[in-house]
């Protein structure tokens, strides 16, 4: 939600600065959409390595570490 709303307004400053000081901005949703499926990737990755590792440990052993 916060990505989405953080590329509105970016879109929105940038149309500002077209109007009224004409200045060229160029908004291409290419870069976001890779930062978004880099963020997506990570985040599953860093939460997914460490909770599959707790899903195959003995439960004994992982309450001693």
């Amino acid at each position: 939600m916060a990505m989405t709303a953080s590329a509105l307004l970016a879109y929105l400053i940038s149309q500002v600065l077209v109007s009224v000081w004409e200045i060229p901005v160029l908004f291409d949703v290419s870069p976001t959409a890779v930062a978004r499926a880099a963020g997506i990737g990570a985040g599953l990755i860093a939460g997914g390595i460490p909770a599959w590792r707790a899903a195959n440990a003995h439960p004994a052993l992982a309450v001693r570490s």
